[in-house]
């Protein structure tokens, strides 16, 4: 066994499972990078701030809030997995300040920065034939093993998404051969199934963040008879991505609904969707 993912087995060995669980959006709470922080975004580039919209997170709270539910983030763009812990320290502290209540519910997302910082070495090697490849992908699994146990409670729910490939980007989609997209797809298949492991606990749901990007991508939406515009492109409303690296609006809305798939699917949340004209809407598509 890896050494990242003996680690992470012990880790769940060590958690005691709760034999049932209900979500409960109290206090959601989320941790991750600028997928889940992009609040900021249009400031730095010339995307106008609406295109990006709600993060999915928060897309997915928006629909399954209850009156009084309230969300805070500690998400910060451009953070890898060590940072994750980082972050989940500092929610720590601001509860013990009294400026933050504790968690009900926990969404965390990572790892896209671990795999496109270290992309050159990633995609020169397939798993298991360089020690320095394969320690970033044990790094990555054992800094979110680490934040998982930090964040970690018999009576909160998690929400944990898989680390989507940096090739389904417009900013990366041509930049590998053939042979490096599948080494980078093997990497990032290896820190997905250390996530997977995690949906065997009674509090812990994953949601496939890779699967949605890719499709997406791959067979875009349709909305009243207007096609989503994906990759290579990007820049409007009514594209997947709204930049070379993040999603737009619409997009967003989108994977917001595979996360309260994934919520009804373990806990049995129940929760309206966005449905056609919302997403339509938010991409500036016209509809009856």
């Amino acid at each position: 066994m890896k050494p990242a993912m003996r680690y992470l087995s012990l880790l769940l060995f060590s958690l005691a499972v709760p034999a049932s669980a209900q979500v409960d959006l109290t206090e959601f709470v989320t941790f991750g990078d600028s997928l889940t922080h992009n609040d900021l975004l249009g400031q730095i580039s010339d995307i106008p701030q609406d295109t990006y919209g709600l993060d999915p997170f928060q897309a997915a709270f928006e629909k399954a809030k209850l009156a009084g539910d309230d969300i805070h983030s500690y998400a910060v763009g451009g953070s890898e997995s060590s940072h994750l812990i980082t972050q989940v320290n500092l929610y720590h502290l601001m509860v013990a300040l009294g400026g933050q209540a504790p968690a009900t519910t926990i969404g965390m997302q990572i790892g896209g920065n671990d795999i496109r910082n270290n992309r050159g070495l990633l995609a020169a090697h397939a798993p298991g034939t360089d020690a320095a490849a394969d320690a970033i992908i044990d790094d990555l699994i054992n800094n979110l093993a680490i934040a998982f146990g930090l964040a970690y409670s018999n009576d909160r729910q998690f929400i944990i998404w898989t680390v989507p490939r940096i090739v389904l980007t417009p900013d990366h989609a041509d930049e590998f051969t053939l042979g490096g997209k599948r080494n980078l797809r093997h990497h990032t298949e290896r820190a997905n199934d250390a996530i997977w492991s995690l949906a065997s606990m009674a509090n812990v749901a994953v949601y496939d963040l890779d699967a949605g990007v890719r499709r997406m991508s791959k067979m875009p939406r349709v909305l009243y008879g207007h096609g989503l515009i994906t990759v290579p492109f990007f820049g409007g409303y009514d594209h997947v991505f709204a930049d070379d690296l993040h999603l737009t609006a619409v997009t967003n809305a989108i994977l917001a609904n595979g996360i309260l798939a994934s919520m009804r699917g373990k806990w049995g949340l129940s929760v309206t969707p966005y449905y056609d004209d919302e997403l339509a809407d938010l991409a500036h598509i016209s509809h009856p």
